[in-house]
């Protein structure tokens, strides 16, 4: 099992992140090294700065050209994320992740990146850098 790192600074570059599942394998890397996999889904980013798993606060997280990451991942990477849900989530949320896609597609609401970052913002002890 890997211990938790505390009292740390993790960088990360965002030009290697063009999707979602980029960030994932990018975020793993930085926190746990080559090979290591956290998940593929916010719970898991959420497990990594709160669960006893990954980091433990006080940390910081530097993510050096975030803006890369920000292109990669608007609206386009979050239609496709948004679609990925209408098939795989239950039917009952499905009428509203329909909606977020029409809003999506208008250029309105907050893309995967702005999901990614509002984790790290949440979290208690967790300073993100974003450069």
């Amino acid at each position: 099992m890997h211990d938790p790192l505390q009292n740390t600074r993790i960088e990360f570059d965002g030009a290697l992140i063009q999707s979602t599942e980029d960030f994932y394998q990018v975020i793993g890397v930085a926190v746990g090294g080559d090979g290591n996999y956290f998940g593929s889904n916010l719970d898991a980013l959420y497990d990594c700065l709160y669960g006893g798993y990954g980091v433990e606060p006080p940390c910081e997280f530097v993510w050096h050209n975030h803006r890369a990451s920000q292109l990669a991942l608007g609206f386009p990477e979050t239609i496709r994320q948004l679609e990925i849900r209408l098939t795989g989530w239950h039917p009952t949320a499905r009428g509203q992740i329909a909606q977020e896609i029409k809003c999506a597609k208008r250029g309105i609401g907050t893309t995967v990146f702005d999901w990614f970052v509002s984790v790290f913002e949440d979290a208690e002890g967790v300073n993100l850098v974003l450069h």
